[in-house]
């Protein structure tokens, strides 16, 4: 299995979708094909490859509206999430909170 860390800035944050980095570009699938999107242990939604959005025509998740939901519920604009892919059709997110860190650090230094 591989982890794929995703920096969750304005538009992944808002959007409903995310791109996927041109390393890792094998592991998932096809322009148009329909995968899978396990949000924590709780929720799957079917999302969408995109492959033309991007000009090198790496993948684009399109995971929509309940992802966007879920992604501000449990994520602030700024953090990590991880993707670990299952395989080509299925994508796992997990929580990688980077922001508790700097939380932490500064009441350290207060």
């Amino acid at each position: 299995m591989t982890t794929i860390e995703i920096n969750l800035g304005k538009a992944y944050y808002n959007q409903g979708f995310f791109n996927i980095r041109v390393r890792y570009n094998h592991l998932i699938a096809e322009n148009d094909e329909e995968i899978s999107v396990q949000l924590e242990n709780k929720i799957f939604i079917t999302a969408k490859v995109n492959r033309t959005a991007n000009r090198n025509g790496t993948p684009r998740i399109m995971c929509g509206e309940i992802y966007t939901n879920w992604i501000q519920k449990n994520f602030r604009q700024g953090d990590v999430m991880k993707v670990n892919v299952i395989n080509k059709n299925f994508l796992k997110i997990i929580k990688k909170w980077v922001n508790q860190f700097k939380l932490h650090v500064k009441k350290c230094k207060n």
